[in-house]
């Protein structure tokens, strides 16, 4: 049976590589050591300005990019800088002419997987950066997609929490007025009780009543929070009057 192994493992794909180069004759070279490692196992693909190779590289449609550092009156160093902002998958190899350790560490800062010298390439040191900027690539994908799996199973367990704290909350709020209007209907409707009674059962039931009703309005203006047009209201109210409201929402259950 045959196993599906990524590219840098397997020799039976194909392996599309952009090379960016402004010399034809460079990009020449660079193609013949790839046929050489095996032909027809790399597919090439020339582009020789800069703004081409940004709009190519955007694209993300090849497995690796192959950047020559001088690029005219801009470098590889320059692609590097203008496409950090994106978050690329595939991994960028930057080309010299010279050896500078000043100019590898700043293609290392912005991104680029590995930093070779055209004149000491050969058919394995080519392939050899490619399989492992390939491989290293692949890793680091792996762990974004652990480390956005682990987020969006934390987000989504957040969210069931606050759920349920919400649903619990809700549940005292609107229990509390509902069995205070159950109980002094049930007062109000005894006999034996006078009328001033009886309508003072009335008024607590009133009340329990509105503030049964504002907990729902409550419960209903969330969908406003998901749009965004939730909006604070500040009003005046007396605390003794909440304090007494609640003795007598109560005062029959302690009786």
């Amino acid at each position: 049976m045959k196993v599906d192994r990524p590219l840098w493992q397997s020799g039976d794909k194909h392996i599309k590589v952009i090379i960016v180069d402004d010399d034809r004759e460079d990009f020449l070279i660079t193609r013949e050591l790839l046929n050489d490692v095996e032909p027809g196992l790399y597919e090439t693909l020339w582009v020789s300005e800069y703004s081409a190779a940004v709009n190519e590289i955007k694209k993300q449609e090849a497995d690796v990019y192959l950047i020559d550092f001088n690029l005219g009156e801009k470098t590889g160093l320059d692609i590097l800088k203008d496409l950090r902002a994106f978050n690329f998958s595939r991994p960028m190899i930057l080309l010299t002419g010279m050896i500078d350790r000043g100019i590898d560490l700043a293609a290392m800062e912005e991104g680029a997987a590995d930093f070779l010298k055209k004149n000491q390439l050969s058919a394995e040191i080519l392939e050899r950066s490619i399989r492992y900027s390939m491989k290293g690539a692949d890793d680091l994908m792996k762990i974004k997609g652990a480390e956005k799996s682990k987020i969006e199973k934390e987000v989504a367990e957040a969210a069931n929490l606050a759920k349920s704290r919400f649903l619990a909350h809700m549940s005292h709020e609107i229990r509390t007025p509902l069995t205070a209007m159950l109980g002094f209907t049930e007062l109000a409707s005894d006999l034996n009780h006078s009328s001033a009674e009886k309508a003072q059962y009335l008024g607590i039931i009133k009340k329990s009543g509105d503030h049964l009703l504002r907990v729902i309005n409550d419960i209903l203006d969330l969908s406003k929070v998901e749009d965004g047009n939730f909006e604070i209201e500040s009003s005046e109210f007396s605390l003794r009057d909440v304090v007494v409201d609640v003795i007598a929402l109560f005062e029959p259950a302690v009786k």
